[in-house]
């Protein structure tokens, strides 16, 4: 996990018991391979999800859209749909599943997704 990331965050990984391995941003690929390396040669397998760039993980954060579907008709009825969708960006993952999600959703009007990110992130 990046060095920069939120204590808060590390914390609650570890509370799922996972290990947390510190590294840089910049030697996140090099510090997982190792990582990986290390499992494979303790007999472990090792399936690798990266935090955004995986089908799965877009996938994933997509459904969030049907819940926003579901509650902009219960807001605004069955045909009702929200303009403009504001989403936190980091990875792309999210984002990436919001936005696939939305035009599928409603494609025809269309949904303006904006990404956001805190400033100085």
């Amino acid at each position: 996990m990046p060095t920069t990331a939120p204590k808060s965050k590390k914390d609650a990984v570890l509370e799922y018991g996972a290990e947390v391995v510190d590294c840089e941003n910049h030697e996140r690929a090099s510090v997982c391979e190792r990582e990986m390396q290390k499992a494979r040669q303790a007999g472990k397998e090792v399936v690798y999800f990266p935090s955004y760039d995986h089908v799965d993980v877009i996938e994933g954060h997509g459904s969030i859209m049907l819940e926003v579907e579901e509650q902009a008709e219960k807001v605004w009825g069955e045909r009702g749909r929200p303009d403009v969708v504001v989403c936190p960006i980091g990875g792309g993952g999210l984002i990436s599943g919001v936005s696939l999600a939305a035009k599928g959703i409603y494609e025809t009007g269309g949904v303006t997704v904006v990404g956001v990110e805190p400033e100085g992130g």
